[in-house]
């Protein structure tokens, strides 16, 4: 529910932006600390979190303008299924 609210605005593309932001954010840690250089280790990568998603939404911002996601809104209504 928390994702929901803090992602109110954002159009499923900017959702999967921020999606591709978060799964990112684990290797970056990784590649920062130096563990992925010169490794013939298995490396576990940690698991993601909710903290993740909310710091990455105060990073990315939604593209899609809100006059654009209400004309997607009343078009569902109009035409949508169900």
């Amino acid at each position: 529910v928390e994702l929901g609210v803090r992602s109110e605005g954002y159009s499923g593309r900017d959702i999967a932006n921020v999606c591709r932001e978060v799964i990112m954010l684990p290797i970056r840690e990784l590649d920062t600390s130096g563990l992925l250089e010169n490794s013939d280790k298995d490396i576990k990568i940690r698991a993601l979190n909710l903290e993740d998603f909310t710091k990455t939404l105060k990073k990315v911002k939604p593209m899609t303008n809100k006059s654009l996601l209400k004309q997607y809104s009343n078009w569902a209504e109009e035409f949508g299924e169900g």
